[in-house]
């Protein structure tokens, strides 16, 4: 057995960029404080803080009680540079009390005054740390009184090369700048406006992300690529994106909740990324349409503290989802942690101010069920969508969760081909045919109206033989808005034998296209199975054709259900690289496959698990972020997990990793809620931030005298090395 070293994370919740380093400049010891609030005054050693971005962290290290701060306040050389009046606590969770503040010049004095006490006891323990981010040098007058003048000649600002440099208010940059790199700016707080010049050709990744302040962006012609959530959370109301740009994704003004007009070139790259935006508007011709937007809209899930255990009344408003061809709305809350679960009643959901649904039942999101989701049919072209209900949890606060929507067109079956589905007998597939082996449908499908598209299958539409059968999607064609590029069609059983089907596919104009041809079941304990394909832009009809049968009996039913990235809310069906089958929220990549592509699976809220086939080298930047991914097995020919690829997975949390892995990149795991990983001894190279944020990560396995081993020994984040194996 190979040894191992066993890290102990201490990971440091103050916020610091780069440059920052960590030092001790006090304790709090056992019976210092007691439960009553008193006034307590420290002197540090001013020699230890900087011209720039200092953080005072008090840290809780061990007794039974926290330690309580409020009503602090920061001097130096006797003028104030902090308050804060509200209560931070140092315990379990959170485990830090934070502070931080500017500094304009190296100080000769710093105190600091807080009303301090315990929550209970005086048994409480802890550290006094600094994180100082030194200001650029005088020398090179990069920054003064808040402005950041980059040095004439610079080529690149390298990733992070800023971040968390909250002195920093406005950027002047030179001609010579070619790339702003990944998080470059990241969390620059206070910084309100940025004119990038035309020299510029790649912001990359995260670039300005949680710029709280940014309400000015200029962008001019000759910039290319714009990476993912380049200026996520900025407080701009308008920007403009040059025709020039060839490379940008519709995320890159997430959660910029004050933006309300995209400015693009009619016809370009920009225009076709946001043509369904609410907010696009065509340079000399002004917004091109205008979707209701709602005032506020519903959150994407609840946390600690939001209920208590008295029913109170909620109102959700999920009309931002709304496509305005939706039909069918699915809203789910699910729990994802804590020890309470969230409880519901007396629902009613009003569309345009109208009652559509109600329900007095109790529901409940806990240890199980996992989840309580309500669903209801919509009428076409509503503009305002409103759930209303009773909430609260079942004993104590620490509840927490996701809420979901889903939209999608509510098909019944095809009644004009004897071949596919009928009305009285839904889903039949055809008696024709016997083969074993599929084979090309000669008839075509009439495409007809939304309401025609199969939705179920019943009791004695299928055997126990194999037989061909097929399913009209066609209506999707004629039905939808905008151009459906994907499709994904789901069998879900619902009682009886289980459906057993294989070698499915998808045809369009005659021409066969992707689908599933290993055997697939839908049953109690493989609950649904899917089939993906990409539509050609051309298609005038589709159908899904297949041999099905059942594994006893007649009495198989269950229902059938499509999601298209025309028609979904905000869940694509991702064929890049192809899935060859899903089945019960698991992902499986088509052998053959080498890249997990960039933002492949992001953001999708279906997936849970993934296979990934031994051809895949690399997993590329951003694939699995803000998934709902629970777990991943990554195989031994991975080299490369990208920038971020699985960052800000809520769910995720076991990771496997196998020799032969060379390269996990800045951010990989970003805020997910691993507790234990074991980096093979075969990587050679870590990036910054892979375990950012990772509050329940307890332990990193290494080997020792691995680059691994090397990485986190040399880095003040972690804390000491035991031994283990």
């Amino acid at each position: 057995m190979k040894k191992h070293l066993l890290i102990t994370i201490a990971l440091i919740l103050s916020a610091k960029s780069l440059t920052a380093q960590n030092t001790q400049i006090g304790t709090w010891k056992k019976g210092e404080f007691t439960t009553e609030w008193k006034e307590r005054t420290w002197s540090f050693d001013a020699n230890k803080f900087v011209a720039g971005t200092n953080t005072i962290s008090f840290t809780y290290k061990s007794g039974g009680k926290k330690l309580c701060l409020k009503d602090v306040q920061i001097t130096a050389d006797g003028k104030t540079v902090l308050t804060d009046a509200t209560e931070q606590s140092a315990g379990y969770n959170p485990k830090s009390a934070v502070y931080t503040f500017t500094l304009s010049a190296k100080p000769k004095t710093i105190k600091m005054k807080a009303q301090a006490r315990t929550d209970g006891g005086t048994n409480s323990i802890g550290k006094i740390t600094l994180a100082v981010s030194a200001a650029p040098k005088a020398a090179d007058e990069r920054l003064k009184d808040g402005i950041l003048h980059i040095k004439d000649g610079t080529t690149e600002i390298k990733a992070k090369e800023y971040y968390r440099t909250s002195a920093l208010k406005k950027i002047v940059m030179p001609q010579s700048v070619r790339t702003i790199g990944a998080q470059a700016f990241f969390n620059c707080a206070n910084l309100s406006e940025a004119d990038i010049p035309a020299s510029v050709k790649t912001i990359d990744e995260s670039a300005f992300e949680n710029c709280y302040s940014l309400s000015k962006i200029t962008l001019h012609e000759g910039l290319d690529r714009i990476g993912s959530k380049a200026f996520k959370s900025a407080v701009m109301t308008e920007i403009t994106i040059p025709k020039s740009v060839t490379e940008l994704s519709n995320d890159i003004f997430y959660d910029c909740n004050k933006l309300t007009t995209i400015w693009v070139t009619k016809n370009s790259k920009a225009h076709s990324v946001f043509m369904s935006d609410s907010r696009l508007a065509i340079v000399g011709e002004g917004r091109v349409q205008q979707q209701p937007k709602a005032a506020a809209p519903a959150p994407s899930k609840w946390v600690s503290n939001e209920f208590s255990t008295t029913w109170t009344t909620r109102e959700y408003d999920f009309s931002e989802k709304l496509t305005g061809y939706t039909e069918v709305a699915t809203m789910t809350f699910t729990y994802t942690s804590g020890r309470h679960k969230l409880c519901a009643r007396d629902i009613t959901i009003e569309a345009d101010g109208q009652q559509i649904y109600t329900s007095a039942a109790e529901v409940s999101a806990g240890g199980s069920p996992r989840s309580f989701t309500i669903n209801c049919n919509v009428p076409k072209g509503t503009k305002s969508l409103i759930l209303k209900g009773e909430f609260r949890t079942d004993g104590g606060t620490d509840s927490n969760g996701n809420i979901t929507f889903m939209s999608s067109l509510a098909p019944t079956r095809n009644t004009n081909n004897t071949t596919y589905a009928t009305t009285s007998s839904p889903a039949k597939p055809a008696t024709t045919s016997t083969a074993t082996t599929s084979t090309t449908s000669t008839t075509k499908p009439v495409a007809q109206s939304a309401s025609e598209i199969p939705t179920q299958w019943g009791a004695g539409d299928f055997s126990t033989s194999w037989k061909e059968g097929g399913f009209d999607f066609s209506p999707l064609l004629k039905s939808s808005k905008t151009t459906v590029d994907q499709i994904c069609v789901t069998f879900t059983h619902t009682g009886g034998a289980r459906l057993c089907a294989r070698d499915m596919y998808f045809m369009s104009n005659g021409r066969r296209l992707e689908g599933l041809v290993a055997e697939v079941t839908a049953s109690a304990t493989y609950k649904s199975f899917s089939v993906t394909t990409s539509i050609p832009n051309d298609a005038r009809y589709l159908e899904l054709i297949g041999e099905f049968r059942t594994d006893g009996g007649s009495d198989s039913y269950g229902t059938i259900s499509v999601v298209t990235n025309a028609i979904s809310s905000g869940v694509d069906i991702h064929t890049n690289p192809a899935v060859e089958r899903i089945q019960d929220g698991t992902y499986f990549i088509k052998s053959g496959t080498t890249v997990i592509s960039k933002m492949a699976f992001s953001d999708n809220n279906l997936i849970k698990r993934v296979v990934i086939p031994s051809s895949v080298t690399k997993i590329d930047e951003d694939a699995f972020a803000g998934s709902s991914i629970t777990e991943v097995d990554i195989p031994s020919s991975v080299q490369t997990i990208g920038f971020g690829a699985f960052s800000k997975c809520a769910d995720l949390t076991k990771v496997t990793l196998h020799e032969g892995l060379k390269t996990i990149a800045a951010s990989a795991f970003y805020q997910t809620p691993i507790t234990e990983i074991t980096i093979p001894g075969s990587v050679s190279d870590i990036g910054i931030w892979v375990f950012q944020g990772c509050k329940k990560l307890k332990r990193i396995y290494v080997k020792e005298r691995s680059y691994a081993d090397k990485f986190f020994n040399s880095d003040s984040t972690w804390s000491r090395y035991t031994l283990g194996y």
